[in-house]
């Protein structure tokens, strides 16, 4: 029993400060002080050391020499590097996203319903400055897609590749227009997807994660580089 409540301690506090550096309460390059975060929870350091070393294991925060923990500054490479990855992955996908469209009516009704709701958070973002939510949304699209797959190891991948992607987002100039075109992107894809046609998929995805590496390029901060 107390092995499962060291585990979820773990988890909440991996996910604590997750929700930290997503919200820029930490920021690239800031210290990350174990003790202070186990003396705001009145709770041992031992399950913050665990879930820090489960965020390094992911490349959000890293370990420097005679520093500590930090959370991890990102660049342009990076962002390169996770887009080719990602463009890997999708479109490795490909004849699975195809085959879940034929075979699981649950699939396409679950990018339906993204797709309405990427939209109303377009709408909301533009409203509230929520652009947080926005691209979950946008990122949860690509993820019912990978899930095609069934294969654990892509998925957990992918998955950091997401967490990346956020960062890059939350630091780079926010364009309402480039929200509409992402949906639109989005619903390109479905398109494809709907039809069956494995040629125009293909096209369709890589199209919009060059969309995506180009308008992240442009928008990024320089200081982060």
């Amino acid at each position: 029993m107390s092995e499962i409540i060291s585990a979820l301690l773990v988890d909440q506090i991996y996910q604590k400060i997750k929700e930290d550096i997503f919200h820029k309460r930490l920021t690239p390059g800031g210290k990350i002080n174990p003790r202070k975060i186990s003396e705001q929870y009145n709770i041992s350091v031992t399950p913050i050391k665990q879930a820090l070393n489960r965020l390094v294991s992911e490349g959000l925060v890293e370990c420097i020499p005679h520093r500590g923990m930090i959370v991890k500054r990102i660049s342009r490479k990076d962002l390169l590097d996770s887009l080719e990855a990602r463009k890997m992955i999708e479109l490795y996908s490909v004849p699975s996203i195809l085959k879940a469209a034929e075979t699981d009516p649950g699939f396409l009704r679950k990018l339906r319903k993204n797709l309405k709701d990427h939209e109303d958070s377009i709408a909301e973002a533009r409203e509230i400055d929520n652009y947080l939510n926005q691209n979950n949304r946008d990122f949860e699209f690509h993820r019912i897609l990978v899930e095609s797959t069934h294969n654990g190891c892509i998925y957990d991948l992918f998955e950091s590749i997401g967490t990346h992607m956020t960062l890059f987002y939350l630091y780079g100039n926010k364009r309402n227009e480039r929200f509409e075109e992402s949906l639109k992107e989005h619903k390109d894809i479905f398109d494809s997807i709907e039809r069956g046609d494995e040629s125009a998929l293909i096209n369709a995805i890589t199209a919009h994660i060059e969309k995506v590496q180009e308008d992240y390029c442009a928008s990024i901060n320089a200081e982060l580089d």
